[in-house]
């Protein structure tokens, strides 16, 4: 293992634990991750909670800006609503200042 390869740990370790703060943030105890591609070599970006897909910038987003629990719900909704649809849609941190004033 190289030198480096720690320090990829640790950004590994912590979206980990960024992941988790936001499950407890927004879901409270109520919660199960599941890492859609785990693996030691790889980052990971992209995961379960409970039934619902998320990627770490969405995770990032809601907790920098402390977006309520309500917008990121809403905004789940949309974006699956809208991919669905096949239509383009705004990343969380532009849908929830374009409604921020609503």
């Amino acid at each position: 293992m190289k030198d480096y390869c720690m320090e990829c740990l640790q950004v590994n370790n912590a979206i980990t634990w960024m992941a988790d703060k936001f499950a407890k943030t927004y879901y409270w105890e109520d919660f199960q991750i599941q890492w859609t591609d785990w693996e030691d070599d790889c980052l990971h970006y992209n995961l379960q909670i409970n039934d619902e897909y998320r990627n770490i910038d969405e995770i990032y987003t809601a907790l920098w800006y402390d977006i309520p629990k309500k917008i990121v719900f809403k905004y789940y909704d949309e974006r699956l609503d809208k991919a669905l649809k096949h239509e383009v849609m705004p990343n969380l941190k532009n849908f929830y200042f374009m409604g921020k004033d609503e």
